[in-house]
């Protein structure tokens, strides 16, 4: 866990006090989780502000999970024959659209991995919301997705 953990657990409980030990785990668990990300998200907010980038819109991760949203594109990945179970994981065969290897999209945990709700992300963004163009930021590269 980062240090910024621990000072916004700080900052929380300066503000609330001990009022989440009172609900049960799920309240107090999803109350936090609220806040807590309403608190990064601002933080975020201000990094940007000063690299002079600004969003219209915020995009919560959890809601392609919660609108079946990655659920439909691992099934329309699946149904397209892009998708292969190999050593325990879901990998997402890049192979045959030339790239030189394949990509896991779930682990042999279960979970996603970022890559799968990068692609449902750019499903939501490209086939639901109709985005013409979308630039894509990933470590030192900057990517521009055109819609054909």
């Amino acid at each position: 866990m980062g240090n910024y953990m621990i000072d916004l657990a700080k900052e929380i409980i300066a503000e609330h006090g001990d009022k989440f030990q009172k609900l049960t785990e799920a309240e107090a668990l999803k109350q936090l989780g609220d806040i807590g990300i309403g608190k990064v998200k601002d933080k975020i907010k201000i990094d940007l502000q000063q690299l002079r980038v600004e969003f219209d819109v915020w995009f919560r991760e959890q809601s392609l999970y919660a609108n079946g949203q990655y659920d439909k594109v691992m099934g329309l990945l699946r149904k397209g024959g892009y998708l292969a179970e190999k050593e325990g994981a879901t990998w997402f065969v890049s192979t045959n659209l030339g790239e030189d290897k394949d990509n896991v999209v779930v682990r042999t945990s279960g979970a996603p991995t970022y890559f799968a709700t990068d692609i449902a992300y750019h499903y939501n963004k490209f086939i639901e919301r109709h985005f013409d163009k979308v630039i894509d930021i990933w470590a030192p590269t900057i990517r521009v997705m055109f819609r054909e």
